[in-house]
């Protein structure tokens, strides 16, 4: 079993389990990604729970939409069928499976199995007609600034968000990153990480990203619909071409 220091290290400074961080543009928890999940419990007449992206929330919300489809009479069980689908579709497998392959990467054996078996889970899952359909937080999305249009500050901020960017960048790819730049690393938030690095040597450290994001590019999602799983892969290409353009640039 993982301990406790290896349960805050992933998910409190890795990979945080709310959906907001990896729908909305700004990268960070809450926000209108948050406010969009809230809305779902809010057409459903019901109050929505506090922490209304959070990952172990959304499974539970999930299950319940599949309990109350089981247990009502036709046609209610084949409306809440579809309310089901579309939670599911809009707001876990728009994120989760992009989430869990990061987590398989980055997390010990129990965390890999863990991520392995909710992916299979979730790969078993009905999703109909709506499949075909491209998430609302996905189609708002803006991609990742230009720096030469928009500033280096909306640049960084777009880095950290995996909406904008098509990738998750976490503090362990960060270390990595300056490892191979043979460049050194501060201690501190992501961003400040970040800024620091491209103030060190930025030439090396956007061509890394850029890296980063060709590979992003071809990654495999299980269990994300295929409209979904090639949103992601195309950002991660458009990013990566930016990156590039940027790297060719530096001086």
């Amino acid at each position: 079993m993982p301990t406790k220091a290896d349960h805050t290290d992933l998910f409190d400074f890795q990979l945080f389990p709310q959906a907001s961080v990896y729908l909305g543009p700004e990268g960070m928890q809450g926000g209108e990604a948050r406010d969009r999940i809230a809305g779902f419990w809010r057409i459903l007449e019901l109050e929505a729970p506090p922490d209304p992206d959070n990952l172990t929330v959304l499974l539970a919300a999930y299950g319940a939409l599949l309990d109350r489809a089981e247990a009502a009479p036709e046609p209610q069980a084949a409306n809440w069928r579809h309310v089901s689908q579309v939670f599911l579709h809009e707001h876990l497998l728009s994120w989760l499976p992009l989430f869990l392959t990061k987590v398989a990467a980055a997390g010990d054996e129990f965390y890999r199995r863990w991520a392995a078996q909710l992916g299979d889970i979730l790969a078993t899952q009905e999703l109909g007609e709506v499949s075909a359909d491209l998430p609302a937080a996905l189609r708002e999305a803006p991609p990742l600034p230009d720096p030469r249009e928009e500033g280096g500050k909306a640049f960084l901020h777009g880095l950290l968000a995996p909406a904008r960017t098509g990738f998750i960048l976490t503090r362990d790819d960060l270390a990595a990153l300056a490892h191979r730049c043979d460049l050194g690393r501060r201690i501190g938030e992501r961003r400040y990480v970040l800024e620091n690095l491209l103030g060190q040597d930025g030439q090396p450290v956007l061509r890394a990203l850029a890296h980063l994001a060709e590979e992003a590019s071809g990654q495999i999602l299980p269990a994300m619909p295929k409209t979904t799983a090639n949103w992601w892969r195309q950002r991660a290409g458009e990013s990566s071409r930016l990156l590039g353009e940027l790297a060719q640039e530096a001086t």
